[in-house]
């Protein structure tokens, strides 16, 4: 400390060391997103690289704002028309332009986040009853608070509805 106070170099550091613990905040809520089961080999099945860049941006703008809340939550919030954000189908709808992709579990739960206009990202999410078990067949915790995403589908083309 210099003879008029605390230096400013001195004061900017400690200001900006980190003050937050992995357990005093809501993480453990947060939800997480997991693209290890995307595809995009579907005749409307979009690609990251079919985006342009707004609509990039955008969706990862949305994932970001997502993830600061369970899916819980999501589930629960509405918006436009009284649909949620999240939609939780269960089995994979009857009407749909998609087909259900050989790699996805058979018993996951189907279900889409609204993005914006027509544009969902559809995957799945994972039974409650087997929340925080052990995988049998490897190391790891399952969790459902993770939303598998395996389609963008910007023509809502996935469930479709009557008309």
């Amino acid at each position: 400390m210099s003879k008029y106070g605390q230096s400013p170099r001195k004061e900017k550091f400690l200001n900006n060391l980190p003050t937050t613990a992995i357990d005093s905040g809501d993480l453990a809520s947060r939800c997480k997103f997991n693209f290890s089961y995307f595809h995009h080999d579907q005749e409307f099945a979009s690609n990251f690289s079919d985006l342009d860049k707004d609509s990039l941006s955008e969706l990862l703008d949305k994932l970001k704002e997502y993830s600061k809340f369970s899916l819980q939550h999501w589930a629960r919030m509405r918006i436009g028309g009284g649909r949620c954000v999240l939609e939780v189908y269960g089995k994979f709808p009857d009407r749909s332009e998609f087909k259900h992709p050989p790699h996805v579990p058979h018993d996951a739960l189907w279900a889409r986040f609204r993005i914006e206009g027509a544009v969902r990202l559809v995957g799945f999410v994972l039974p409650n009853e087997i929340s925080g078990k052990s995988a049998t067949n490897c190391e790891g915790i399952y969790c459902c608070n993770t939303f598998y995403i395996v389609f963008i589908d910007t023509q809502h083309k996935f469930y479709l509805t009557k008309k």
